[in-house]
């Protein structure tokens, strides 16, 4: 039984690890302080339990089943945090550039990272004034564009970490 739970966790887990450090300390974030410390220990432990706390292992059957109800619950409103984040990192790229060159030079020419550019480009659009203009709002949540958000985002946590 133990295993099955531990197993429903990691699964519904997935789809948060790129962003979970954010999205845990963000306010929402549908998990109490003490959920996300049980997510952190399971994740530190690669959702393996010693001999000892399988003893005490049902106690926590139902805190870790509420974990589990809340993220598939909260997976939308992640989603959201995760689109807004990309986009308030497309602002600050573009506010450092200078916003009209930015969105009017063709991401190819962009002076950007190769990387970075790469993955812009995955948009199929010229430009990234023109991104705006081939996506909606609710295109941004569908794959393959969430994906590409994905991409992007972790692409710029990697490098944040690198530059630290």
């Amino acid at each position: 039984m133990k295993n099955k739970v531990l197993e429903a966790l990691r699964i519904s887990l997935q789809p948060y690890l790129f962003f979970w450090e954010e999205w845990s300390r963000d306010d929402n974030c549908n998990l109490t302080v003490e959920e996300v410390q049980l997510v952190n220990n399971y994740l530190a432990s690669s959702f393996k339990i010693g001999m000892f706390e399988s003893f005490l292992f049902y106690n926590k059957v139902k805190a870790v089943k509420e974990v589990i109800r809340k993220l598939n619950l909260g997976y939308q409103i992640f989603k959201d945090f995760v689109i807004v984040n990309f986009l308030f990192k497309i602002i600050s790229i573009a506010k450092e550039y200078g916003y009209k060159k930015f969105l009017e030079t063709p991401v190819h020419q962009l002076e950007v990272p190769e990387q970075m550019k790469t993955i812009l480009m995955s948009f199929k659009a010229y430009t990234l004034q023109q991104f705006f203009i081939i996506y909606k709002v609710e295109d941004f949540g569908r794959n393959p564009v969430f994906r590409k958000i994905v991409t992007f985002q972790a692409y710029v946590k990697e490098e944040a970490m690198i530059s630290q």
